[in-house]
């Protein structure tokens, strides 16, 4: 059993205050009403309107003091996994009836009016278990589904547990749309109701987005999916495929079996990685699955590499059941959704990695003489900066590339020109006003880059070629005296930029540092970055916020 106590509560009582607020305001709802079910005091977060009830024996057992079906809004802080018999009731016999917490989500929906909204911090399995996708099928059955879900900060419910938890809400509602969200103690609340009372698709996960219900399983999923589609966008001759189409045979390492060529080994328990051979094994032999692959489409030394790559530790991620342990059900496995290149193209990646393979072994090689022998350091170092200078023709694409593929966040945006509207091919001041107003907000929050030459989805690099551009040097002096007349020549130190040869296109990369003085856009507008998007202050927010992020610099 998991009792939710949340350290700090001042912060985190905030941020559920705030999003309780843009609830009622944006989607004008009423008669509001807080339950608390642990240790978590939400009376401190929300003074006498909280109805604290801590024997949840009682509560399913008896009536509550408010009348049914006239509560606009509710939010409820529940602990997780309790058994109906550890607190004295029989149990249904559906699996989906023998946790508490289930029974009081469905007992305080029934007090909500018809378009009620119902907020409950719940754990990521909601959407994932075999327990929890029978609850929500037995909801919809009484006409609720659960129409958004905001994952909360990683540290929310630190003290207790380090399972990030999310935000569900549920409702009245028969269609499969669900809105989610990423939440941190900065976002814009209101922005993200007002969206999800509009029915407005940002397609951003910061600023919210629609995806089908019976399809999500995760935040991580979900933000793997859309690594892949750019990854895709970016290697169009890479096709995706199920692992059940690439495997030929999948079972338990527990049964008796030969281990043949183009074969891998997947974990069940844990986080390791996939490996070719039981030489390679961490584990125990009985913790994986045996994976024999069609040598026809893919490579199993191909695929070891891709699921130790970032977006193939993801998706393994994503995959996996969490309780005390992470694990993995051979369904869910053979689910896996992964990008195999052509043959030649697989060919090429495992030869190169063997060849960083080798670079690593021939690093720590140099390590060990320089430690033995210093006196061999001049000659060791024109070793290392030739390696570095070779390195370095690369290294400006594939950052780039990297930071494309991961999307917009609160210190990346792409915009696909600096000066020209591509839906008119006419020079406008608005396109170079949405890019200058990221590069204040950058300035006056952390920093982060700009790439200029990319699609705001990240999945089609267009290149500056399509912005009144002549040539580079003319297209880097007309930046920069953009900077100079609507920034200021003060903060040149604090912004570089570069122009990048990336698949035959050309992008301008701006990368911007902290700035250690507030910055305006024209000498009037100031701009802090908070995830996707630069917000504009003004008023007590401004001075608030200039006073607190520049007050000791």
């Amino acid at each position: 059993m998991i009792e939710p106590r949340i350290s700090n509560i001042s912060e985190k009582s905030g941020t559920l205050r705030r999003i309780a607020e843009s609830a009622q305001s944006v989607i004008e709802l009423n008669n509001f009403q807080v339950f608390g079910f642990s240790n978590l005091d939400l009376t401190s977060a929300f003074e006498t309107k909280t109805i604290l009830e801590n024997n949840i024996h009682n509560f399913l057992k008896e009536d509550l003091q408010i009348k049914a079906r006239q509560t606009d809004l509710l939010l409820a802080d529940l602990p997780w996994n309790i058994p109906l018999t550890s607190i004295g009731l029989a149990e249904s016999e559906s699996s989906s009836k023998r946790n508490a917490e289930y029974q009081v989500i469905k007992k305080l929906l029934g007090l909500l009016s018809d378009k009620g909204l119902g907020l409950f911090i719940l754990p990521p399995s909601i959407f994932i278990s075999q327990k929890a996708k029978e609850f929500l099928t037995e909801l919809e059955s009484l006409g609720y589904s659960a129409t958004l879900a905001f994952n909360l900060p990683t540290d929310f419910l630190e003290g207790a547990t380090s399972i990030r938890p999310m935000l569900v809400g549920f409702q009245k509602s028969s269609d499969n749309k669900l809105f989610v969200a990423e939440v941190d103690y900065d976002t814009q609340t209101d922005e993200l109701f007002k969206s999800f009372k509009d029915q407005t698709d940002t397609h951003n996960l910061f600023t919210g987005t629609f995806v089908n219900r019976s399809e999500f399983t995760s935040f991580t999923n979900y933000q793997t999916q859309q690594q892949i589609e750019r990854l895709n966008s970016g290697y169009k001759q890479f096709k995706t495929y199920l692992l059940s189409d690439l495997a030929t045979d999948v079972f338990s390492t527990k049964e008796t079996f030969t281990f043949k060529i183009n074969s891998i080994l997947i974990p069940k328990v844990g986080t390791s990685s996939p490996v070719v051979s039981f030489d390679e094994a961490r584990l125990k032999h009985q913790n994986y699955y045996y994976v024999l692959l069609d040598e026809e489409i893919v490579s199993a030394k191909y695929l070891v590499i891709y699921f130790n790559s970032e977006i193939g530790k993801l998706s393994l991620q994503a995959h996996k059941t969490y309780s005390f342990i992470p694990h993995t059900n051979k369904s869910d496995l053979l689910s896996l959704v992964i990008p195999i290149p052509n043959k030649e193209t697989q060919t090429l990646i495992i030869a190169t990695q063997l060849q960083l393979n080798q670079l690593k072994e021939e690093i720590h090689s140099l390590e060990t003489e320089l430690s033995l022998n210093p006196q061999n350091s001049k000659r060791l170092q024109v070793i290392t900066t030739d390696t570095l200078e070779s390195l370095g023709k690369l290294s400006d694409e594939e950052r780039v590339l990297k930071a494309i593929r991961s999307g917009e966040t609160k210190e990346t945006e792409f915009k696909q020109t600096f000066n020209i509207d591509t839906r008119t091919g006419k020079k406008e001041k608005y396109i170079q006003e949405s890019a200058l107003k990221n590069i204040v907000a950058f300035l006056n929050t952390k920093g982060g880059v700009l790439l200029i030459g990319v699609k705001d989805d990240g999945r089609q690099i267009t290149g500056i070629e399509v912005d009144d551009y002549q040539n580079d040097d003319n297209y880097s002096l007309n930046f920069k005296n953009a900077i100079k007349s609507r920034i200021s020549e003060k903060f040149y130190p604090f912004i570089e930029w570069n122009i990048v040869d990336i698949e035959n296109k050309k992008v301008l990369e701006v990368e911007c540092s902290a700035s250690d003085t507030p910055c305006y856009l024209d000498d009037k507008d100031f701009y802090v970055r908070t995830n996707p998007s630069a917000d504009k202050l003004d008023g007590p927010r401004l001075v608030e916020y200039i006073q607190s992020h520049f007050g000791n610099k």
